[in-house]
């Protein structure tokens, strides 16, 4: 199913309801395992209604609190329907948590990504059940799963589509600049850049994500030292528009692959031409960037 049918498809009354139910983020132990739990307590609204005297009605928040649970340092479990005594529990403290959305399943509706603030705390990818509306765990998003730190100083990330397949990707920056960008499966998971082949077109997407941007000082860091000289001046000179560079081009494909060099081609739509594009990658310190394109 294509994500628009799936769009189109998910039930209207849970479209955004992890937005929407506006998340206090709270952390402690409260299951006594030695390890952090969260506990997201989602917002009640509140109208007024008129009966000759104005009657407050508390409203159900579009969706649930929700608890994640650690168990003894396993994987994470998400508690959608957690006891009054683990809501009202005194363990629970303010967490510094960053909230990003973005719908990484494609299916019209956003998914919930709880980025850790401080360093060593878990971060989390939530989103909501099509069937009954039910906050569910889609990923625990670790350093070891996705090879990225989130939890680190200096990192932000976004959630937004970067290869126009109707998922959300996760732009990773340091400092302000992309560290890495991760296509969203069709599942919406994040997977660490492991084989030559990943990490090349993790390299391409996060360039093609700072032209995307308009971010030359970003598009450096994924261009060979010799190439920076070349293609950097262009890059800047093209103000403006080097933010619809990529918009005609596709995904590029291996052609041939070494163990320094490898050697890709993609398709140029843009304007009236299908012309075909080279584009050469190189190992340099131990990491893929690009050298030719």
């Amino acid at each position: 199913m294509s994500a628009l049918a799936t769009a189109q498809a998910f039930p209207p009354q849970y479209v955004n309801a992890l937005q929407r139910a506006a998340y206090s983020i709270f952390i402690g132990d409260v299951n006594n395992d030695g390890y952090p739990d969260l506990l997201a307590k989602a917002k009640s609204g509140l109208v007024m209604i008129d009966m000759d005297v104005l009657v407050p009605i508390v409203l159900k928040p579009p969706s649930a609190t929700f608890v994640l649970l650690s168990q003894s340092g396993g994987p994470y479990v998400l508690d959608a329907n957690p006891s009054t005594a683990t809501v009202r529990s005194s363990v629970w403290q303010p967490a510094n948590y960053t909230q990003v959305f973005g719908d990484v399943m494609g299916t019209g509706s956003v998914a919930l990504l709880l980025q850790a603030r401080t360093p060593g705390s878990p971060s989390f990818l939530i989103t909501t059940t099509a069937s009954n509306g039910a906050p569910s765990l889609v990923q625990e998003l670790t350093t070891a799963g996705i090879g990225y730190d989130l939890s680190a100083g200096g990192i932000t990330v976004t959630l937004s589509d970067t290869n126009r397949d109707g998922r959300a990707d996760l732009t990773i920056r340091s400092n302000g600049l992309i560290e890495a960008v991760l296509t969203a499966s069709q599942q919406g998971t994040f997977a660490r850049p492991s084989s030559d082949t990943d990490q090349i077109l993790v390299a391409w997407r996060s360039f093609c994500a700072a032209l995307d941007s308009g971010d030359v000082n970003s598009a450096a860091r994924f261009i060979s030292i010799d190439g920076q000289a070349i293609y950097l001046p262009v890059l800047q000179d093209l103000g403006p528009t080097l933010r619809t560079v990529t918009a005609g081009w596709s995904q590029p494909k291996a052609i041939n692959m070494s163990t320094r060099f490898a050697l890709y081609g993609l398709r140029d739509s843009t304007g009236s031409g299908n012309e075909l594009h080279m584009i050469l990658f190189m190992r340099e310190a131990g990491r893929w960037v690009l050298s030719e394109f």
